[in-house]
């Protein structure tokens, strides 16, 4: 029997060569005990298309595909510039770099950096845990490049990180254009004008396809749909993003429902705790960066970068972070986070709204640190009940009309109205629209050598732009900012 399975092994991938296909037919018109044809085709053809798999994977996740790293910066202390107007300076450049970047690198002159970021989940079959130590390496697949756009776009149009989640995770399990809720279309051609055609064909149409060719030429091969679960790890792998792409068409339109279907809790993996020893990555000579964050996806990182050479490039956006300590967590891509001009903010306080005050250090008055979006340091306002907030500090989103109650006890609220700016034909030209809001702060304590509230929640969050609207002061590697809070 073994040399008749073997024959037939032997005739079905001949067949796949040119094979004649009517002796094929004689022989399996003969009864063999114990062998199924239709098994032993569906063998041959899924070690045919696995190749193919993994060649043309939307994003392929390899632990083992990391940029050399060093445990310390070679020459002097990592020291990033510390004022606002500079920090300013440097985010404006590379966010101008961005806007029209097909690769996701910038060109940087000599010096220490520190570039605000959000991390985004690059793979829904794995655990969000932190704090991980993040290495770095070249995000790889056949829609890598649309990921690194999409990204480097997203830094100047600034959508709702949820809206944003969700497209990537729709480009990540490769699902097609016309497949995607009007939304994401629209979302997709803003960010990536004219590139339609390349998500003409889902993934799985294009395994099907790959499937049905190995099929003319195989006899016997079942379907496509009937030979998955025989189809071994490559079936496995198929189911999964049969699964993931039906959760994807039915929740478009509800990113709770995504993120309750696709991100798993925490493993019982142990963390890396202090994240500041984090070794640094080296993709070309004289470009050292690392990852540093204490959250998950949806949470703020810092992107550390230091050039050594007179000028050189910077990978941004076409990066993907692994926790090499944990292989069941989530990688993690990115985008930068731009907070705009700091200087001078546009005037949106209207009538009967008195300005911020702001606390001199030592007072031992309660205070609040104003720029939720910038590091928590001496640059960084600290103020009493204001009446109005810059969420964005070129002012195209405020919270205005504050109005407080409790401010010095353990909850301070306020009502107030959500203020945003259409940016068109500028952000202090543009229509503004308004909408009601709810701010509470909490957690009374020290940050930064003052005492604080040093947790903010804003409600309902901003529906078209991505703010903050819950975050708590943490560090985050040698700093600490507002880092954000998933859920209530």
């Amino acid at each position: 029997m073994n040399s008749c399975r073997v024959l037939a092994v032997l005739c079905l991938a001949g067949a796949a060569i040119g094979f004649p296909r009517p002796v094929c037919a004689q022989i399996f018109h003969l009864p063999i005990p114990g062998l199924s044809v239709p098994g032993i085709a569906t063998e041959a053809a899924a070690k045919q298309l696995a190749p193919y798999f993994e060649a043309n994977q939307p994003v392929i996740r390899d632990w083992s595909a990391l940029y050399p790293t060093v445990p310390v910066l070679p020459g002097e202390v990592f020291r990033p510039t510390r004022t606002r107007s500079a920090q300013f300076v440097f985010e404006r450049a590379v966010i101008s770099q961005l806007r029209t970047s097909q690769n996701g690198i910038v060109t940087l002159a000599r010096g220490d950096y520190v570039l605000p970021v959000r991390v985004f989940c690059t793979d829904i079959h794995r655990h969000a845990n932190a704090p991980f130590a993040y290495l770095l390496g070249p995000l790889r697949g056949t829609r890598a490049g649309l990921l690194t756009r999409m990204y480097a776009h997203a830094s100047s149009v600034d959508p709702p990180f949820g809206n944003l989640q969700r497209l990537s995770w729709s480009l990540q399990d490769g699902l097609s254009y016309s497949q995607l809720d009007p939304s994401a279309q629209s979302l997709f051609t803003q960010l990536l004008p004219g590139e339609q055609s390349a998500i003409a064909q889902s993934f799985l149409d294009a395994l099907q396809g790959r499937w049905n060719a190995i099929a003319s030429t195989t006899p016997g091969l079942p379907g496509f749909d009937q030979a998955i679960g025989q189809m071994g790890a490559v079936g496995n792998s198929i189911n999964d993003i049969r699964s993931a792409q039906s959760t994807l068409l039915s929740d478009a339109d509800d990113f709770d429902a995504l993120r309750s279907s696709f991100v798993l809790g925490p493993t019982s993996a142990a963390t890396d705790g202090d994240i500041s020893s984090t070794p640094w990555s080296v993709p070309w000579n004289g470009t050292y960066i690392r990852l540093l964050t204490e959250g998950a996806f949806g949470s703020l990182g810092l992107l550390e970068i230091r050039v050594s050479s007179e000028r050189n490039r910077v990978p941004v956006t076409d990066n993907i972070g692994y926790p090499p300590r944990c292989l069941e967590c989530q990688p993690l891509t990115m985008r930068p986070k731009y907070k705009g001009a700091p200087k001078p903010p546009l005037h949106v306080t209207v009538s009967g709204d008195a300005p911020a005050r702001s606390v001199s250090p030592g007072t031992g008055r309660i205070a609040f640190y104003g720029d939720i979006g910038s590091i928590i340091n001496n640059q960084n306002p600290l103020l009493v009940r204001p009446s109005t907030l810059l969420l964005a500090e070129d002012g195209s989103v405020a919270l205005i009309h504050l109005r407080w109650s409790g401010w010095g006890t353990s909850v301070a609220r306020a009502t107030g109205v959500w203020s945003a700016s259409n940016c068109t034909p500028s952000c202090a030209n543009g229509k503004r629209t308004t909408s009601p809001a709810r701010l509470t702060l909490s957690s009374p304590g020290l940050g930064g050598g003052h005492r604080v509230y040093r947790c903010f929640q804003i409600y309902p969050p901003h529906p078209q732009r991505d703010i903050d609207d819950h975050g708590c002061i943490q560090r985050q590697g040698t700093y600490a900012v507002y880092a954000p809070i998933s859920g209530p």
